[in-house]
């Protein structure tokens, strides 16, 4: 039902998906490729990690309805995406209240996880240096 008004969007290797203080309230997944994830800072580009099949990015505009804080890259040709935008999902949460919690939930429970291995990347890495 989420995915019956997503775009199946297609990227060619360095096209931008998203980029840095975009006003994009949309979700994505991407269904098959590399997706490159990138920040400025002092006005260059630095790589922050990769992402792959069935990873989510765009959750924290999608949550907080701002820019987006980061850069997303096809990291090579023919990356798919499923783009589900916001007022579609909205849509299908007043028409089925049940799904909205489900969704939620789901979401948390990805965004904890992320949470949790970047603590652990932290952590080695300290570790490393000590």
């Amino acid at each position: 039902l989420i995915l019956s008004g997503a775009q199946l969007l297609t990227f060619m290797k360095d096209d931008i998906i998203i980029n840095e203080t975009d006003q994009d309230s949309s979700l994505y997944q991407i269904v098959a490729g590399i997706c490159r994830v990138e920040r400025t800072e002092n006005g260059k580009p630095v790589v922050l990690g990769y992402l792959g099949k069935t990873e989510m990015f765009g959750e924290v505009s999608f949550l907080h309805g701002t820019e987006t804080t980061l850069t997303i890259i096809a990291e090579e040709n023919n990356v798919e995406v499923y783009c589900i935008d916001r007022v579609h999902l909205t849509k299908i949460f007043e028409t089925h209240p049940g799904i909205a919690g489900k969704f939620y939930k789901f979401l948390s429970w990805m965004l904890a996880s992320r949470i949790r291995q970047r603590e652990s990347e932290v952590l080695e890495e300290y570790e490393e240096k000590n």
